[in-house]
């Protein structure tokens, strides 16, 4: 599945929660902007944070969100790699085989 398919199917999936359980996702998204503001890191580092995390939980849709809004952010192919490398060494293999799948989004959403 491409990147931009795999971030529609993101936003559709979560309007149908929105849809279905209103106060939670509200609550959810709520946090999510109060965690990911500029404070002692900046946004951008947060970022790369949350994609090395997506990474290391292998979890597809996190990873394209995060690595879209890591590249909004004009974090650099060489600070995505470099985060991307630090799941590596801490998970290994797996790490090693979903950094693949990370380059591979990588390039269709900057081509």
């Amino acid at each position: 599945m491409k990147a931009d398919e795999v971030l529609e199917g993101l936003v559709k999936g979560q309007d149908e929660l929105k849809e279905e359980i209103p106060e939670q996702m509200k609550k959810f998204k709520d946090f999510s902007k109060s965690v990911m503001k500029d404070g002692a890191l900046s946004k951008k580092q947060k970022k790369l944070i949350a994609l090395g995390a997506a990474l290391a939980k292998r979890c597809d849709y996190c990873i394209v969100k995060n690595l879209n809004e890591a590249i909004e952010l004009e974090a650099s192919k060489e600070e995505i790699l470099e985060a991307a490398s630090v799941v590596m060494l801490l998970d290994g293999g797996p790490g090693v085989a979903y950094s693949t799948f990370l380059l591979e989004k990588y390039n269709e959403l900057t081509e």
